[in-house]
């Protein structure tokens, strides 16, 4: 059954972020990332995170196949070029995390410029199918963890959109840092 069930929009997903464990200075916190994909649905068995841009966004920006090969995983997290794809990437994290019994889900971007392209799926390879493997996820997830961790190393400089590249419009993400106390600060 190929019909399309939505399942949420950007309007319902309060719940939309993944918690991870952090240590710092021997102490032990929480760290969430949430977001907001504009779109969740459901095509056949397959769940969709979908997100809309406004600008174009082509296929190159979504493709891991190089850098999985060539550069390694620390180099994803700095590439300016992929930020449409770390985006997608960290959505399926927190999905995978609010949701673990499902487990068939893609992620991609409909472009309002290349609207004929439709649904650009994030893939490891251009044979692949737009499914999103576990390999591709905690392989991602370990690279943010780490690089998630030295941000708050002391030594740590700061630049300006080092993460992000030079398009702010490509994660609007929020990392929080708190103490496993309720009562405790969040950052």
């Amino acid at each position: 059954n190929d019909a399309v069930t939505p399942i949420g929009l950007e309007i319902g997903q309060k719940d939309f972020f993944a918690t991870y464990p952090l240590t710092l200075s021997g102490k032990e916190h929480q760290i969430k990332i949430s977001g907001q994909a504009d779109r969740i649905d459901k095509k056949g068995g397959v769940h969709r995170i979908i997100d809309y841009k406004s600008g174009k966004c082509d296929q190159s920006k979504l493709s891991l196949k190089k850098n999985r090969k060539k550069e390694p995983p620390e180099e994803f997290i700095e590439n300016s070029n992929k930020g449409y794809a770390r985006q997608l990437l960290m959505y399926a994290l927190m999905f995978r995390q609010r949701n673990p019994n499902i487990k068939s889900f893609s992620a991609g971007i409909i472009s309002m410029v290349n609207i004929n392209d439709w649904i650009q799926n994030i893939a490891a390879d251009e044979n692949e199918h737009a499914v999103l493997s576990n390999e591709l996820l905690d392989e991602f997830e370990s690279v943010l963890l780490d690089k998630i961790a030295s941000l708050f190393d002391p030594e740590y400089i700061f630049e300006r959109f080092s993460i992000l590249g030079t398009n702010a419009s490509t994660a609007q993400l929020a990392i929080t840092l708190g103490s496993p106390n309720p009562r405790g600060s969040t950052f």
